[in-house]
């Protein structure tokens, strides 16, 4: 009983840990400094001694668990003694920093974003993928296949669009629409006066 009491809250640590962990902070820094997140042309190169010094952990094992996890995450790639940011960690950023945005309350520019998108139906998984993440950007389905927001998240959206090019295929289009025919429904959603 011990034995297993003690196993789960390995578990329970080595998962906050990874919570928690350098590879969270490194997203933090980056999404507040960093001014090329959405420049694709841009490489994105991590100090990992200077995250070091400014980490503080309780334990030497907790750090070094934390930095292993950090340097082994899918977001990062170590080469030549550097860390670099990949593909999927400029999507994870770029994530974080629009949740940031779409939290506070909405400033409308009286512009509508909107994406249409015509994916084939041997890519459904990544049709329902970008519906998902269309859903979390805060892009409600005005019709079948185009997607509508008043948040201004275009160069965020696009550049997303570009890293997820290979897996989505098919059309899509992004429109900037000032005006759309009996959008009540649509500002009552955002609750747009």
């Amino acid at each position: 009983m011990k034995d297993k009491l003690n196993k789960e809250v390995k578990i329970i640590r080595n998962k906050r840990d990874r919570k928690n962990g350098i590879a969270n902070k490194v997203f933090e820094y980056l999404k507040d400094v960093s001014l090329g997140i959405l420049d694709l042309t841009v490489t994105l190169v991590v100090d990992h001694k200077a995250i070091i010094k400014k980490t503080s952990y309780g334990n030497v094992d907790n750090f070094s668990k934390s930095y292993y996890y950090f340097k082994h995450s899918p977001y990062f790639k170590e080469i030549d003694n550097k860390i670099y940011v990949t593909p999927k960690g400029r999507e994870k950023i770029i994530k974080n920093s629009l949740k940031d945005k779409l939290n506070k309350e909405i400033e409308w520019n009286g512009f509508w974003l909107a994406i249409a998108f015509d994916i084939p139906e041997k890519k459904r998984r990544a049709r329902e993928l970008l519906r998902r993440e269309l859903r979390t950007m805060h892009f409600v389905e005005a019709q079948k296949s185009i997607w509508v927001t008043p948040y201004d998240v275009e160069k965020e959206l696009l550049v997303l669009l570009k890293l997820w090019q290979k897996d989505l295929g098919g059309n899509i289009m992004v429109f900037k629409i000032d005006k759309i025919t009996d959008d009540t429904n649509l500002k009552k959603h955002f609750e747009i006066k």
